[in-house]
């Protein structure tokens, strides 16, 4: 029995090593179970880095082509039929274009002809649906233009890794050498396809030279959209009604800001159709203000007799110097007591104060004869158009009839035989 008795402190002992064998192999395991988690996370990190190198390194081709290869080219895809969309969109707007020139056209030249009061019932008529027909077009055309040049011709995408992020205005730059590439392509394809027998048409290059001129043509695309149609239909309507000079004034200035801003050939020869000279109205103010001064005048043949003993004036010659912009009017006057240069000065006077003309200049003037044939005196002056803002200005306003101080503004010099 007492064999079978052991000492306390010896077991204690043996516990105390059990205990420290067990947490060692704890910490072990769990050592070994973050080594675990960090190779796998480290593995996980360089196959992941090496995924986004791959994916999106624009060099790496190693695997193919990989997502920002195939973005860059989604751009370019974009791009491509986004150009296509706006070349022909450009096609369009030229066209419509085109079609607003000869409307214009139309339209000022016979609403010009329904002031004729000489015109005919029947004739009247026909112009009047003629002028019509142009009238209920113009709105439709210039809305159609609108939806065709007004609509942005870029296309926004994301940047691909390794290209710069491009500004508004570098991107809009960008498609518009784009859209010209596109349209130079289109005129090469048209000449290559043509033959000896079937040779390009003129107005189909013509089309698409004009259409390369619209792309980045601010001024042209600031008027389309600043143009109130609303407004404009209703100053139509309002000029159609009443012929209104004044209105007629207005439509032709907002045709002809569209108008100036293309070159189409259509275009340009409304420009100079506008800007030219009408000689009919020209000479009839010239005849109207003759009149004033000279009571024998006769408007209808711009001339007048000259009888012996009787004053008056006399026209030979109108010439139009396109360098200067200005008209010279050379004739005779003559007179019974010797006053032809007071009766050219007074016709001066009612040039210069006339809402049409300015600026008259004394060119020359020679005078000759004797109280028993009378006096003649040849003479010449130029003198300028106003324009119809310095005609409104000019209405009412008077000039001395002084002698001296004709003299000292015309530059007079006299020459008697």
């Amino acid at each position: 029995m007492a064999d079978k008795l052991k000492p306390i402190l010896g077991n204690s002992a043996q516990l105390q090593k059990t205990l420290e064998q067990e947490k060692e192999y704890k910490q072990r395991k769990a050592l070994k179970k973050w080594q675990l988690i960090f190779v796998l996370a480290l593995i996980v990190s360089i196959g992941s880095a090496g995924y986004f190198y791959a994916q999106l390194s624009p060099s790496f081709t190693l695997m193919g082509q990989n997502t920002t290869v195939k973005l860059g080219l989604v751009n370019e895809n974009l791009k491509s039929l986004q150009t296509k969309i706006n070349k022909y969109r450009y096609l369009i707007a030229q066209t419509h274009l085109n079609n607003f020139s000869y409307l214009a056209e139309q339209y000022l030249n016979t609403s010009e002809k329904l002031t004729n009061p000489n015109l005919t019932a029947s004739e009247r008529a026909v112009l009047t649906a003629k002028l019509s027909e142009a009238q209920n077009q113009i709105i439709p055309v210039l809305t159609d233009l609108r939806k065709a040049l007004l609509v942005d011709i870029t296309y926004k995408t994301v940047t691909p890794e390794g290209q710069p992020e491009l500004t508004a205005e570098e991107l809009e730059t960008q498609y518009q050498e784009a859209l010209r590439a596109a349209l130079e392509e289109e005129k090469a394809n048209l000449i290559a396809a043509s033959t000896d027998q079937s040779a390009p048409s003129d107005d189909g290059l013509k089309l698409i030279d004009n259409a390369i001129k619209l792309v980045g043509n601010k001024p042209l695309i600031g008027t389309i959209k600043g143009l109130q149609l609303e407004n404009l239909k209703k100053q139509l309507d309002d000029y159609g009604a009443s012929l209104d000079p004044a209105l007629r004034k207005q439509i032709q200035e907002i045709f002809r800001k569209i108008l100036s801003s293309t070159s189409s050939d259509i275009a340009e020869i409304a420009s100079i159709k506008a800007a030219r000279i009408k000689w009919s109205t020209l000479i009839k103010q010239i005849a109207e203000i003759t009149k004033t001064v000279d009571s024998n005048f006769d408007t209808t043949t711009f001339r007048n007799d000259l009888i012996k003993y009787t004053n008056g004036v006399n026209y030979d010659s109108l010439q139009f110097d396109a360098n200067t912009n200005k008209i010279t009017v050379s004739g005779t006057t003559r007179t019974v007591d010797a006053t032809n240069f007071a009766l050219i000065s007074t016709l001066i006077d009612a040039f210069n104060a006339s809402p049409n003309f300015k600026d008259v200049e004394m060119r020359s003037f020679s005078k000759s004869g004797d109280d028993q044939q009378g006096y003649s005196a040849n003479f010449s002056f130029s003198l300028a158009l106003r324009s119809p803002d310095e005609a409104q200005t000019t209405a009412g306003k008077t000039f001395s009839l002084a002698r001296e101080s004709l003299k000292e503004r015309i530059g007079f010099k006299r020459i008697k035989k």
